[in-house]
């Protein structure tokens, strides 16, 4: 692994471990990307943000509700809904711009204000006076996260749905040249049918009509 490639695993790790609030939702996220390309350099930074939010945004939507201690002390993320959540995290927590949230949760850049502003109100009432420190615990809790294991699981795990996908690519390979070879095989023996029996018709064409014989003796 280049270490741009280990660059880019430790950030996207990192933002699903936000979005998710979970070390296996980190990795999680982190997969849906992998599953995207062999080599993640080749997706665009919009791209691979993007899927790591839909990654995150599917394993919330059925996991255990297990999450990291900055997330226990802020438990309405969880009621909040997608967006605003999504949106909330990326902009007050990891001080992205209004664009690149856009980008990457797919909410439109004139609805973002809207949805953090609906997400600010429900989480400061539901922290109360430990609002600030809450929102700041999630951001502290990032830079102390441990990322190598999770990196390592879900590399493993991507290497895994890479050799089934190669290995069902081969089968259905395998199953096309079959028939290609079962139809060129019918074609021959249908060519050579008709051979024979244009042949059959020749001859006997031959017996039933005899040349004439010379001076018509």
């Amino acid at each position: 692994m280049t270490f741009e490639t280990e660059s880019i695993m430790r950030e996207l790790w990192r933002l699903g471990r936000l979005l998710t609030g979970s070390d296996p939702g980190a990795t999680a996220s982190l997969l849906r990307v992998l599953a995207a390309h062999d080599d993640i350099r080749k997706l665009a930074e919009d791209r691979r943000r993007r899927l790591l939010v839909l990654g995150a945004r599917e394993w919330l939507s059925h996991s255990p509700a297990q999450s990291t201690p900055a997330w226990d002390r802020m438990p309405a993320l969880r009621s909040l809904d997608a967006q605003p959540r999504e949106v909330w995290l990326l902009h007050d927590v990891e001080q992205w711009g209004d664009v690149e949230v856009s980008r990457a949760t797919g909410v439109a850049r004139s609805a973002i204000e809207g949805f953090r502003r609906t997400a600010h109100l429900k989480l400061s009432g539901a922290c109360g006076p430990e609002f600030e420190h809450a929102r700041s615990s999630l951001a502290a809790e990032l830079k102390n996260a441990d990322e190598a294991s999770g990196i390592d699981s879900a590399r493993r795990q991507s290497r895994r749905f890479t050799l089934r996908r190669r290995a069902l690519a081969a089968v259905k390979l395998a199953a096309l040249l079959g028939v290609l070879a079962l139809i060129a095989w019918i074609g021959r023996d249908l060519q050579r049918a008709s051979e024979r029996e244009r042949a059959n018709q020749a001859i006997g064409e031959a017996v039933s009509n005899p040349m004439p014989r010379e001076g018509g003796k």
